[in-house]
């Protein structure tokens, strides 16, 4: 995935990203819940698994930043 620079009349900020078939990192955190909760209409997620989104993630932002003080 490449980085894309750009600009936007609005304040907020934006990232664009590849299209997910399966829906957004947000869209799966919301269907699923911790193991051991009791919630309709949600599937479960182990702790080891929460455990592995959370460290890609740091992992991801630890590379965009050295990258982007490399620029």
């Amino acid at each position: 995935m490449g980085i894309i620079s750009g600009e936007s009349s609005t304040d907020s900020p934006s990232v664009v990203t590849e299209y997910m078939t399966r829906g957004d990192l947000h869209q799966f955190l919301q269907k699923h819940v911790p193991e051991g909760t009791n919630l309709l209409n949600k599937q479960t997620i182990s702790q080891n698994t929460l455990l592995y989104i959370c460290s890609q993630i740091a992992q991801g932002k630890s590379l965009f930043c050295s990258s982007v003080a490399a620029v």
